[in-house]
């Protein structure tokens, strides 16, 4: 029940400065766990994280360790992934289950992993730097000591408002997050070491 160890997490932690004018995207893959490889322009884009492009479907991603407490923190970028608005918090994340968030603030961002941490585990998700929603996964931060109706019911609420916000239907909201933090499947994964090139077994920038 106390499987949790890692500090608050400050909006400084998620800052990112420019080192090229490029990025590199973990593209989705329709009904595939595969990723590709998308490389987008730099974008500085006003009220938004650096690096997010609506417009390119690009959000932030963050996958914190949250095991040790060592602070190790991997940043980048998802497309493909639909979000318009706020963040997505998960500490279901293949295999290692750290913390793995996706936003286009890191207002939002902060919000929604932070609430997980609160929670010892579980499924948050934030709009204009507060959480809306959030379900505890107290066990490990895996599963709920709650009674299987009442999770599923508060699991689809949640599904159902990160498709009003822009996550189509075909995608599953979390189990997505899962996945994209496991670095054994190509193309391109994020766990809390950094961006991994899954072929090459190399952190990359």
């Amino acid at each position: 029940f106390h499987s949790f160890h890692c500090r608050p997490i400050q909006t400084s932690d998620l800052a990112l400065t420019k080192k090229e004018n490029q990025i590199r995207v973990i593209d989705l893959v329709s009904h595939e766990l595969i990723t590709k490889e998308r490389i987008e322009n730099w974008t500085e884009l006003p009220g938004l994280a650096a690096g997010v492009n609506p417009e390119k479907d690009v959000v932030k991603l963050v996958a914190m360790e949250r095991h040790e407490g060592n602070g190790h923190i991997g940043i980048g970028f998802l497309g493909n992934y639909g979000l318009k608005k706020g963040a997505v918090a998960t500490s279901v994340g293949h295999d290692s289950h750290n913390l793995v968030i996706a936003g286009v603030t890191d207002e939002d961002i902060a919000a929604a992993g932070n609430r997980v941490v609160e929670n010892e585990g579980g499924l948050a998700i934030a709009v204009d730097g507060k959480v809306v929603l959030d379900l505890p996964l107290k066990i490990a931060g895996l599963m709920s000591d709650q009674p299987l109706e009442q999770v599923n019911a508060e699991l689809e609420t949640m599904k159902k408002t990160l498709h009003d916000w822009g996550i189509p239907m075909d995608i599953d909201p979390f189990m997505t997050l899962s996945f994209v933090s496991l670095p054994v499947i190509p193309a391109l994964r994020l766990n809390t070491y950094g961006l991994i090139d899954v072929n090459s077994h190399n952190v990359v920038v």
